[in-house]
């Protein structure tokens, strides 16, 4: 699939901010003042605004964006889109009534700061199952995606909390150990998945894709297309093993090593766990680019062989230069394909005698018209003979 943009802002920052939620509404940290419990709640709130607004720009009418909330029965975007709401919504009162009505260190209301919590994790749940509940998409198609989803969320929540902590407090966060603990298992449940995920393929090919494969093995003959269309270029995104491996790298160090390093090295230090945030947040774009750039959906079969995009013909000598597959294809095809043939040649054929026959009327009405004049002038000749003689 091609990575959007937008939803790798959406699924980055949504599930930092829902994870900072989770430890709020836990009462994992504590604030010093009622001042640092709003910057707290409120880096929590903007983080999930920010995430929920640029999911909008997916969208292709963005102010029809309500109506995904209304099939929550059976999609599991617009449970999304329902939890998130209301989480966002529950996050706010409970950081209003924390200032209001709390401790002076900073605190709400237990029960209420439990349903932020929970219903965070559920979010989190529920985004992810947008893509694990795709059959169709056999890298997205895993038990183990809706927990890479929490596990990054979770460890980049601990380690924003730590930072948070640390400079609110001047020193080493309670955090530290959790965000150390979290940042492990993400990486372990992170490369199991990368390794298992989609490694079986969706189990269709292309015999089952069209039906045909009682018949013989299907093979493309040729490209459907003469240029690129929109499936190939949403669905058959392609990025190279070599550099899938890289990224996978890069993004692992990202979002895992380097934070780990942060907390070991300097945990009491606000800077240090600032870019500590920042660097983990990048890697896990990385990593969530990779999750949309490896997935391959099942309608390529129809396109292609293998599934995969053919190299995109941007001149018209390119798309000449395409190799032409020799390919067997089922019987009954070859009937078609060979009547479609007959029908054509016929049908130039017919066209061809059609005007032949109008080419010979033409002939015979200008041969016709030309004996006719011959004949009226050697008769005037004669007539003038006749009269010069006598």
């Amino acid at each position: 699939m091609r990575p959007a943009f937008s939803l790798i802002f959406f699924t980055s920052l949504s599930g930092l901010g829902f994870g900072l939620a989770t430890v709020l509404g836990f009462g994992l940290i504590t604030a010093p003042s009622t001042f640092w419990w709003l910057v707290q709640n409120g880096v929590a709130l903007g983080l999930i605004g920010a995430g929920l607004l640029s999911s909008t720009v997916h969208l292709g009418h963005p102010e029809r964006a309500w109506r995904a909330l209304s099939q929550w029965k059976t999609s599991w975007l617009s449970r999304e889109g329902v939890l998130a709401s209301l989480a966002f919504g529950l996050l706010f009162f409970y950081a209003l009534d924390g200032y209001l009505n709390g401790d002076p260190d900073g605190g709400g209301n237990m029960m209420l700061g439990m349903a932020v919590a929970v219903i965070s994790l559920v979010t989190i749940w529920c985004t992810a199952m947008i893509y694990a509940s795709l059959k169709t998409v056999a890298r997205w198609h895993h038990p183990l995606t809706p927990f890479v989803f929490i596990g990054y969320a979770m460890a980049g929540g601990l380690v924003l909390a730590a930072g948070l902590d640390a400079l609110a407090m001047g020193e080493a966060s309670v955090m530290t150990q959790p965000a150390l603990l979290a940042l492990l298992v993400a990486a372990i449940v992170a490369m199991i998945w990368s390794r298992q995920a989609g490694a079986e393929g969706s189990g269709s090919t292309p015999e089952s894709a069209t039906g045909l494969g009682e018949l013989g093995p299907v093979r493309l003959l040729m490209s459907p297309h003469s240029e690129e269309n929109w499936l190939q270029h949403e669905m058959g995104f392609i990025v190279a093993r070599k550099h899938a491996d890289t990224l996978r790298r890069i993004s692992l160090a990202l979002a895992i090593l380097l934070p780990v390093a942060a907390l070991l090295a300097a945990p009491a230090s606000a800077l240090v766990m600032v870019v500590a945030v920042v660097i983990h947040l990048v890697g896990v774009m990385v990593s969530r680019w990779l999750f949309f750039a490896e997935a391959k959906h099942t309608v390529m079969l129809y396109i292609t062989a293998s599934g995969t995009r053919p190299a995109p013909t941007k001149t018209k000598r390119a798309f000449f230069r395409r190799p032409f597959f020799q390919v067997q294809i089922p019987a009954y095809r070859a009937s078609k394909i060979l009547c479609c043939w007959r029908m054509a040649a016929s049908t130039s054929a017919a066209t061809w005698s059609g005007w032949n026959v109008v080419r010979m009327r033409s002939l015979t009405l200008v041969a016709s018209s030309t004996s006719t004049g011959l004949l009226s002038s050697s008769h005037s000749f004669g007539e003038e003979r006749s009269a010069t003689s006598g």
